[in-house]
């Protein structure tokens, strides 16, 4: 099974907590391919020190030039150039045909496979439709970006993607050079970008696989049934503290995290249960 993650190393402490969690929740073996343009030798280090705990995964890091989004300017956002790495997986990774890509502010709880085995019958892409921006009330998102009101527009952190098609209809360099033009005209940038240029064709997973926290109030029955929690939005649970049950569910992945990184192997199993009752009872 082939993963792409992408983060710089200001986010490498929160990424092994992602990549942990998915690491725990794959009945698969592992390929993760981390694309940045920045990891220190440290955080390269904690990495494979992570990985491996798990001999049934691999990881390649891949340097890229992040210069090739230098005229994009996030300075007023809550990303990094890194998000946009994703739109070159298909020539860093010419021999992959069938990747799951993730973004590194989620924590997995269920068996990732079955997302990763999902069928796409001529679908470019499998994702879960974005609750907050594919509402029924008009928001004018996706009349600017040129979309009808049937069209579903998903949330890209969590995306199974067929790279062998992406590479024919030069997806990739599309993306790139549209990001590049038109930048500006995006609101939600590489995600309106990709719901642009895969429009009516991508294959809707279901909404357990990428359960936004913002959601919680509104679904507390489904947040029970997530198989991926993906902390959207500017509040991650490592900046706001609470004692919110998602913020514990974050806490109980960043506790084993660093009992691997510290010991080098993984807690075991009433170890992990102490690990569950102290992150319920802390909540940071």
């Amino acid at each position: 099974m082939n993963v792409a993650v992408s983060f710089n190393d200001r986010f490498v402490r929160y990424a092994c907590v992602t990549l942990a969690s998915l690491l725990e929740n794959s009945s698969l073996p592992v390929a993760v391919h981390v694309l940045t343009a920045d990891l220190t030798a440290d955080s390269e280090d904690a990495l494979r020190r992570l990985f491996a705990a798990y001999p049934g995964a691999d990881l390649e890091i891949v340097r890229v030039d992040a210069g090739l989004f230098d005229n994009i300017d996030l300075s007023a956002f809550h990303m990094s150039k890194e998000t946009f790495f994703r739109f070159l997986l298909p020539d860093i990774l010419p021999s992959v045909d069938r990747l799951l890509y993730l973004d590194v502010d989620l924590v997995v709880r269920d068996d990732i496979a079955e997302v990763y085995e999902t069928p796409l019958d001529g679908a470019l892409a499998a994702a879960v439709r974005d609750l907050w921006l594919d509402r029924d009330e008009p928001s004018g998102l996706k009349e600017h970006l040129g979309l009808s009101a049937s069209d579903t527009y998903v949330n890209v952190g969590v995306m199974l993607i067929d790279l062998a098609a992406w590479r024919r209809e030069d997806v990739g360099r599309r993306a790139v050079r549209l990001m590049s033009e038109r930048g500006a005209e995006f609101q939600y940038f590489d995600q309106d970008v990709l719901n642009l240029l895969l429009r009516g064709r991508v294959r809707i997973l279901d909404d357990r696989w990428n359960f936004a926290t913002w959601n919680y109030e509104r679904q507390k029955k489904m947040r029970k049934n997530a198989g991926i929690l993906h902390y959207t939005g500017r509040v991650k649970p490592w900046t706001r503290p609470s004692r919110r049950w998602r913020d514990c569910v974050w806490e109980f992945h960043r506790r084993v995290t660093e009992h691997i990184l510290r010991t080098g192997r993984r807690p075991s199993c009433w170890r992990k249960m102490l690990y569950s009752m102290r992150a319920r009872h802390d909540g940071t």
